[in-house]
């Protein structure tokens, strides 16, 4: 009897479990209450969470480089590699199978099988029989006065390049150097907010760990003067009987 008596009695001393006091959705839900800045991992502990990612990552049926092998890999785009080569090729494929269903639906008249047509950009002379049809040579003039416009289109776009090309360049440069310097300074801020955020973070929680660590103490001092007490008043009890 007094052993089931010193029992509750010790029961009462020591603060109930905070899962005594779940309520509602929180009944048999783990809370995360760690301070990461503040709790003391021992080696025991770590091995632990080492052997549980383990057996996670064994559950899972994939390495991570299985993750990274099914991830197709970025060929080089630089002039003359393979990568770009093939790259051409494919975005060629991948043209010409649009022309070529756009010609059997009648939207295109030109298969793109043919390559870039260059007819246009000869100069024939009337050959045969069209060589004495007047209308034959007027349409190779006309083929030629369009030719040579065209080409003095070409040496004038050729003098505009030269003379506004390197001023239009540099400016393009400027440009991209100032979308570079916004991102970069987007960057900076949102760095500085992280570490702001972290720098807060340890700061609340190394006062919380504080905190914790005072009334830890004082929870311990009060439970040893409890247990005096109730020391006490059992040798008083004897004393009286």
């Amino acid at each position: 009897m007094n052993g089931k008596k010193k029992a509750k009695e010790e029961e009462m001393l020591a603060l109930q479990s905070a899962e005594q006091f779940e309520k509602g959705w929180r009944r048999g839900q783990r809370l995360i209450d760690s301070l990461p800045y503040v709790d003391d991992v021992t080696e025991d502990e770590k091995n632990n969470i080492q052997r549980m990612i383990q057996e996670e990552m064994r559950g899972m049926g994939k390495s991570a480089s299985d993750y990274l092998d099914e991830t197709p890999q970025m060929p080089s785009i630089r002039s003359g590699d393979d990568g770009a080569k093939m790259l051409y090729e494919q975005d060629v494929e991948r043209v010409g199978r649009l022309i070529e269903e756009s010609s059997r639906d009648g939207t295109i008249a030109v298969p793109f099988s043919d390559g870039v047509d260059l007819e246009r950009y000869n100069l024939p002379r009337p050959q045969g029989d069209d060589e004495n049809s007047v209308e034959a040579w007027e349409v190779a003039l006309d083929n030629a006065r369009a030719q040579l416009e065209h080409q003095k289109t070409r040496i004038v776009n050729l003098q505009l390049l030269l003379k506004h090309g390197p001023t239009s360049w540099r400016a393009h440069n400027e440009v991209l150097s100032t979308m570079a310097g916004q991102i970069d300074e987007k960057l900076q801020i949102l760095q500085g907010d992280i570490t702001h955020i972290n720098k807060e973070r340890k700061i609340e929680q190394l006062t919380v760990g504080s905190e914790l660590e005072s009334l830890k103490n004082t929870y311990f001092h009060l439970v040893e003067k409890n247990m005096q007490l109730n020391a006490a008043c059992s040798e008083l009890e004897n004393r009286i009987r």
